[in-house]
């Protein structure tokens, strides 16, 4: 690693800020007051990110508060002495169109936002002021500790909480494990004298730069990230040292081994649970990341088709739920496991079996190669996220195993098969009665432990990814035929090659939505899988009469990854396509928001009819961005010659109230305000509109009402469709009431923003322009189909740009006037009010 002194970093940051080469790995180095470090400089990315960690979680807090440590990260959100307000960091990071979010495990937090280049100074001030100098509010606190309330409630029909709270249940008694971390209305007392004593100690013990590390990654040279971090090694702190880490309980022995738990609306599926003992812990991050790699796989021979095959699971996901002081526990999980028996002696055997073919050298190399992809492909904040766990001792992300990791596996995998170390736990609708366990309620029997069946099938290992290969895929020659049109797109430049595809089929007729996903599901799952080890998306998305395609990665890998997306879909021409029961187990508001894009189809699209009730594409509409014109003559092959050209043509904005999903305890509603008119000009108010409502919509639902936890407001985009949308999930009221309140905040700030100052509102619209202008490739792309869907012509996008400096009050007047008379579109999940 590269490691620099303080005068080191000093002498740099006092340099003029002359570009330098980019390092493959992060700078280390430490302040003064004893913050360490992490800068990475990478000239291609268009934005910047940053994230801090500390060095203090859930099972380090003071055992009388539950969920203390993740009430402190809400309320450090709140602002700082620096920054309070409107000026603190969540408000900042929205208005320049950045992304937040922060995250409490059992031995440490996370804080962590992306933002443009330009703000990367104005982030980091505002995130290191609200975790040195915080307001912890005692009124604050008690708004606080509602939403705190509404998370708990909501995570309370969590499937993976409960799973995780049912796994505590099983480890040995007084493990930390075992506890209630969350926080509620009932745990965190505010109002105590002692609660209070307990929250700032807490805090001064651990919230100090000595257990802190900060990363930091941009486009800046190397040099200007110095500059930024240097001046706050200057703050210090009159605190006391953190105290040491008392040593943790064991895991073993396990108080239950077998266990029955009842998750509504689930698939049956299966976890077995692992108690692992290791040495070092970033020896058994990587050796558990291969395994899951190997248990992952899609590729023809591998263990997952073998056991769907064997109509045993229909996915396996390894999870490392702890680690601490040579300890984990690790849970492989089965998913759509109708026989738990069966397949739990399938996995057995298949790691009994895998120990005996280390040192697995061809598997290790296609792993390395698609960990080095996969760290190419990351963005600034996943970038800055992955840095900072590497550094700090979990896992090296340029791939491939170390010797210590090598040698560590086949010890892991020799304990997995201890019947003392294993968990056996089966989740699935079958009722259960009520288990006595802290904060989530839990519906669980114990089992005798299983006796499982011998499984006699061979194993093998799976056959090499070909998208991996150096040679490139052959293009299928479809000759597709029906109305095509295929846009030559405005010229994008995305970094190293790149490029993204974006495909759109029209269907014969509306179809079944579940049974549409399904049927895309069944095709595409093992070829997206296999694309992406080698740095390749392939995203599928649809409606009752539609299916979209977007691909991105590797230029050159692009036109064969589109053909055989096709050519799979293409040999599924004819089925029948009936609705089939999907999984439960979401909150309600992702319901909402994984239905919204389904609503909408285009003209054409709508008056389609052929193949009643079976699969059948009769459009073809694609645009390619950033290819080259030998890229763009092998996705013309794809077409047949003399196809008839055709441009999207907008269907009708589905107005009025839809139900999606049944009731349940929570109330989710979204409300969508479209734009009736789009230009420029129109588009630049519109999308300015979003940015005070979104504040305003957070502060009322969230601060005022303490009506949810989970809330969303923003402009988006949807199928050609362009406008604002309003989206929440609450505890408390039902949708009826839930819309009331979005109209009314509407009415109230339609008044207040048409008095807007004129210079407010200049500034505001410049700003816009200058975050529109520096939008990853990636997102331009993105604006250019969504105008392209709408009819807009291929200038618009940059059009809207150009209006931001031109805005005036008069168009800014007519956006609210729009807005207010705009017709409602609403999905929830309760029926419309009478």
């Amino acid at each position: 690693m590269l490691v620099a002194s303080l005068d080191r970093c000093e002498a740099l940051a006092m340099a003029p800020c002359a570009p330098v080469d980019a390092p493959s790995e992060p700078l280390q180095l430490r302040l003064a007051n004893g913050l360490a470090v992490a800068l990475l400089s990478r000239p291609d990315l268009p934005r910047a990110a940053l994230s801090v960690r500390v060095a203090a979680g859930s099972h380090d807090e003071p055992v009388a508060f539950a969920g203390l440590a993740h009430f402190l990260e809400h309320l450090l959100f709140l602002g700082g002495a620096a920054f309070a307000g409107e000026q603190r960091l969540m408000p900042f990071v929205r208005a320049c169109g950045g992304q937040l979010n922060a995250s409490t495990q059992a031995h440490h937090s996370d804080y962590f936002c992306e933002v443009p280049a330009q703000q990367l100074e104005g982030a980091l001030a505002r995130l290191l002021d609200m975790l040195w100098q915080p307001l912890l509010d005692p009124a604050a606190q008690r708004a606080e500790r509602e939403v705190l309330q509404a998370e708990f409630l909501a995570r309370s029909g969590d499937g993976q909480t409960l799973i995780q709270t049912a796994l505590g249940q099983t480890v040995a008694a007084g493990h930390p494990l075992g506890g209630f971390y969350a926080g509620n209305r009932q745990t965190l007392v505010v109002e105590q004298p002692a609660f209070q004593q307990a929250l700032w100690a807490f805090y001064r013990q651990y919230y100090q730069p000595t257990s802190m590390q900060l990363t930091l990654v941009g486009p800046q040279p190397l040099n200007e990230l110095l500059a930024l971090v240097q001046p706050f090694g200057q703050y210090r702190f009159e605190r006391e040292p953190p105290r040491p880490m008392a040593p943790a309980p064991g895991l073993l022995p396990l108080r239950q081994q077998a266990l029955q738990l009842c998750l509504a609306d689930s698939p049956p599926a299966l976890h077995l649970g692992f108690a692992l003992d290791y040495d070092s812990p970033q020896a058994l991050v990587e050796a558990l990341d291969f395994l899951q790699f190997m248990l992952a796989r899609q590729n023809p021979g591998g263990v997952l088709e073998q056991l769907r095959t064997a109509g045993l699971c229909r996915q396996l996901r390894g999870q490392l739920v702890y680690q601490h002081q040579g300890q984990g526990l690790w849970l492989l999980s089965g998913q759509e496991a109708p026989e738990p028996e069966r397949l739990a002696a399938a996995l057995f055997d298949w790691l009994r079996w895998l120990a005996g073919q280390a040192p697995w050298a061809e598997q290790q190399a296609e792993y390395r190669r698609v960990r080095q992809r996969q760290l190419a492909g990351l963005g600034p904040l996943e970038l800055a996220r992955t840095w900072q766990a590497a550094l700090l001792g979990e896992g090296d992300p340029r791939g491939g195993l170390s010797s210590a990791s090598l040698a560590l596996l086949p010890d892991l995998l020799q304990q997995m098969q201890q019947l003392a170390r294993r968990i056996y736990l089966r989740s699935s609708t079958e009722p259960a009665p009520a288990w006595p366990s802290a904060g989530f309620a839990l519906a669980m029997r114990a089992l005798q432990t299983p006796k499982l069946p011998a499984w006699r099938q061979p194993w093998r290992l799976p056959a090499r990814n070909p998208w991996l290969a150096r040679q490139l895929a052959r293009v299928p020659d479809l000759q597709l035929t029906g109305i095509v049109s295929f846009r030559d797109s405005p010229q994008i430049l995305l970094a190293n090659d790149q490029a993204q595809i974006h495909w759109r089929c029209g269907l014969g007729q509306a179809l079944p939505l579940s049974g549409l996903k399904a049927l895309l599901d069944e095709r595409l799952q093992s070829l997206q899988s296999l694309a992406a080890e080698a740095g390749l998306s392939l995203q599928a998305s649809a409606g009752e009469r539609w299916l979209e395609l977007q691909l991105s990665g590797a230029e050159a890998l692009l036109p064969a990854l589109l053909g055989q997306a096709l050519q799979m879909l293409n040999e599924a021409e004819g089925a029948e396509v009936k609705p089939v029961a999907e999984a439960g187990g979401q909150w309600p508001i992702r319901q909402l928001l994984e239905a919204w894009p389904a609503s909408f189809a285009m003209a054409d699209e709508l008056a389609a009819d052929h193949g009643a009730g079976h699969f059948w594409m009769v459009r073809h509409q694609g645009q390619l961005f950033g290819g080259s014109v030998h890229t763009r003559h092998e996705i013309q092959q794809l077409l047949a010659p003399g196809a008839p050209p055709a441009a999207p043509q907008l269907g009708a904005v589905p107005t009025g109230w839809q139900q999606v999903g049944q009731p349940g305890q929570e109330a989710a509603l979204l409300l969508f305000c479209p734009m009736m008119r789009v230009t420029p000009e129109m588009e630049a108010a519109w999308r300015l509109l979003a940015q005070p409502l979104q504040e305003a919509f957070y502060q009322r639902m969230r601060v005022e009402l303490q009506l949810g936890y989970a809330l969303l407001c923003g402009y988006r985009q949807v199928q050609g469709r362009r406008g604002i949308l309003f989206a929440v999930q609450s505890p408390k009221v039902d949708t009826a009431q839930l819309r009331a309140h979005i109209e009314a905040l509407l009415a109230e700030q339609v008044a207040i923003l048409s008095d807007w100052p004129a210079e407010q509102l200049r500034q505001a619209a410049a700003e816009l322009g200058q975050r529109l202008h520096s939008e990853a490739p990636l997102e331009q792309a993105q604006q250019h189909w969504q105008a392209w869907l709408a009819g807009l012509p291929a200038e618009h996008p940059q059009a809207v740009i150009q209006a931001c400096a031109m805005l005036d009050r008069a168009t800014w007047r007519e956006a609210l006037q729009q807005l207010e008379q705009a017709p409602r579109q609403i999905l929830a999940n309760q029926p419309a009010p009478r």
